[in-house]
């Protein structure tokens, strides 16, 4: 079998700077958890950096930190990973519907189901 010479994504690169978000935010927002954000919130943040690394031409700052497209894509991230695990989060205009506040409440059911038991 021919080794392919298209170039790959490497996604080494990509956990690496992930890795850096996570440790700058903890470093600059220790007393933060990233799951009590809402999704409001977490779009401004996502959006910023996106304007910041196209309209302002910026990777990251000085040459410096976490790469802005490397906190766009922690960001969408956590997001998703909040609209799966924690509905409750969600202050989208038209995301209060009957479903999300229906797994929210039972979310808090199970809390305290384990709780008793």
């Amino acid at each position: 079998m021919e080794k392919s010479t298209e170039p790959r994504l490497n996604m080494d690169d990509l956990y690496e700077q992930l890795n850096l978000v996570t440790v700058r935010s903890h470093e600059k927002h220790p007393d933060k958890a990233w799951w009590e954000m809402s999704f409001s919130y977490a779009f401004v943040k996502m959006f910023g950096h996106l304007l910041k690394w196209f309209w302002a031409g910026r990777g990251n700052y000085n040459g410096r930190g976490a790469h802005h497209l490397g906190k766009v894509v922690w960001y969408a991230q956590r997001v998703m990973w909040m609209e799966i695990n924690m509905p409750i989060n969600d202050d989208r205009p038209y995301s209060k519907t009957k479903m999300v506040l229906q797994h929210s409440i039972n979310i808090v059911k199970s809390v305290f189901d384990k709780e008793a038991a």
